[in-house]
Formats: structure tokens, sequence, C-alpha cells
């Protein structure tokens, strides 16, 4: 049996490398949001932090959106 795996690729064995495996991740975020008219814009930004464990480290990610709409 075989599992894609983003940032290895394919991985094919008899078992699933992560089900004893446990990780911890958060996130938090914010928006803003702004109805002028009948258009709508919104601006997002979320973290979203990753703790691997062991030697493996944590990692962070940042998130940043704009969003323009029209509502009808």
């Amino acid at each position: 049996m075989c599992w894609a795996y983003p940032w290895y690729g394919v991985y094919c064995a008899t078992y699933v490398p992560t089900q004893t495996t446990t990780r911890f991740s958060y996130n938090a975020g914010a928006g803003l949001r702004l109805d002028a008219g009948r258009g709508v814009f919104r601006l997002l930004v979320n973290s979203q932090w990753m703790d691997f464990g062991g030697s493996y480290g944590s990692s962070n990610v940042i998130q940043y959106r704009l969003d323009f709409g029209t509502k009808f």
C-alpha cells in the first residue's frame, strides 16, 4: 500500500508510519471586514505553530489573505 506525502513524495510500506505518532499544532488568527456599498473587503492574518517533537523542532507558518467581493 502507498501513501502520498507532500514533503517526501510517495511512501510504500505495509503499515502507516504515522499511526503511533502524535504531533501538536495550534492556530491564532484575526481579521477585518469593510463593507463599502456593494463591495466587501476583508484582510485576514492567521498563524499556525507546529511542534514536531524531539530533534525535529518546531515550525511556524503565517498566512496573509486579502479578499475582494460584492454583495447581491
